[in-house]
């Protein structure tokens, strides 16, 4: 991703690579949830059947996050995608660069 789509994306919006810095956090950031999120499952493996409420208050945290991580990764893969296969300087890639910086926070 950083060695090629980078410098490509650099090219295409003409911009210099480290103005594109915020594509690596976010994938660095969707790597980091993925870690976070998967260790959630055991943890709610365990949590007792008979503490309802705290196993729904759970399920619906770890439903968020998810989601979460499913629009901030929908935007870093798809979304970058229309840019890499741009013909030329989009004039809304700051638009993308806002959103993509948005769901990172």
């Amino acid at each position: 991703m950083q060695s090629v789509h980078l410098e490509k994306l650099s090219d295409i919006q003409c911009q210099p690579e480290s103005q594109l810095k915020f594509i690596t956090e976010a994938w660095l950031q969707i790597v980091e949830c993925r870690r976070v999120l998967k260790w959630t499952y055991a943890y709610g493996y365990y949590l007792p059947e008979h503490e309802h409420a705290k196993r729904q208050f759970f399920e619906y945290l770890q439903g968020e996050a998810e989601s979460g991580l499913e629009r901030l990764h929908q935007c870093a893969e798809k979304e970058l995608h229309v840019y890499l296969n741009a013909k030329g300087q989009s004039k809304d890639f700051n638009e993308f660069r806002t959103k993509l910086a948005g769901l990172t926070r």
